[in-house]
């Protein structure tokens, strides 16, 4: 699974010291093939799963790159699809634009991070949502620890802060919680 140019245990996101956990589930299966199942380019399930939770249409997936200097050795790929808003203020919908970031850890794990972007949210060019997959390996290595956690990065300041973060990890954990068992 990991290559010589990949990172290793590192993170990306810049709120990964505040994130809160939304769920943890053991999976069948070795790490390599829960990350296959759920992110590889051959098996969009767990993201499309994800997307049609919140309704979102018109999904592009590009494919994953290989780490790089440019990336700080981090796989990488995007994704852009738009979704409903639930919010009383604003559009019924937005544009979103989705980074995904994969990291291994030297104990056998990966890390897959989610940086979300809502353009067209109110005050949405001053935070991301930031999403943390760690998958662990458990029992012998022949079952994963899956542990989600969500976080929100600021860039500036908002008085509808505290809304933000709170919507943020109820829809995050409503989602997550859904996804049935790999």
């Amino acid at each position: 699974m990991p290559q010589s140019n990949d990172a290793f245990d590192r993170i990306r996101g810049s709120a990964f010291k505040k994130r809160e956990d939304c769920s943890s589930v053991v999976l069948r299966g070795s790490v390599a093939r829960v990350a296959s199942h759920l992110f590889s380019d051959s098996s969009h399930d767990f993201q499309f799963f994800t997307r049609s939770e919140s309704k979102a249409t018109d999904l592009q997936i590009s494919k994953w790159m290989p780490g790089s200097p440019r990336t700080g050795g981090f796989r990488s790929r995007v994704l852009t699809y738009k979704t409903p808003m639930s919010f009383v203020v604003g559009p019924p919908s937005t544009r979103v634009r989705e980074e995904n970031f994969m990291s291994f850890t030297s104990g056998g794990g990966a890390i897959i991070e989610t940086h979300a972007h809502a353009q067209d949210v109110p005050g949405g060019d001053l935070f991301r949502v930031e999403l943390y997959f760690e998958l662990l390996p458990n029992n012998n290595r022949e079952r994963t620890i899956l542990r989600t956690s969500v976080a929100v990065h600021f860039s500036g300041s908002t008085m509808l802060k505290s809304i933000i973060k709170s919507s943020v990890k109820s829809e995050s954990s409503r989602k997550l919680l859904a996804y049935p068992e790999a």
